[in-house]
């Protein structure tokens, strides 16, 4: 047995195909075009997609609100009172404190 691993280890044709299979091996995972570059690629492809979401749920309610404060007189109103605290010429406002203040 010890002599037939010492042959193939003296064979110089064994020694270089592991070789080569171990540098083939070590470039597929670990290169820039390897297999853990790809998959941190994608985990980060991801994300950003995610995000891009995200920010695209927030134009849309942020276009919404645009499109309510150019249309809609209720609604500028109710941030002209609840902002501003602003009241019309004839109203009267009361204010009410609540217990422990």
């Amino acid at each position: 047995m010890k002599n037939r691993i010492g042959t193939l280890l003296n064979n110089r044709k064994y020694v270089a195909a592991l070789a080569t299979g171990v540098i083939v091996l070590l470039l597929l995972l670990f290169s820039n075009y390897g297999l853990v570059k790809r998959f941190s690629l994608e985990r980060q492809t991801n994300e950003l997609q995610k995000e891009i979401a995200m920010y695209k749920q927030i134009e849309d309610s942020m276009q919404i609100k645009i499109a309510k404060l150019r249309n809609d007189t209720l609604e500028i109103e109710r941030i002209a009172r609840e902002k501003y605290g602003m009241q019309k010429p004839s109203e009267v406002i009361y204010y009410i404190k609540k217990s422990g203040e």
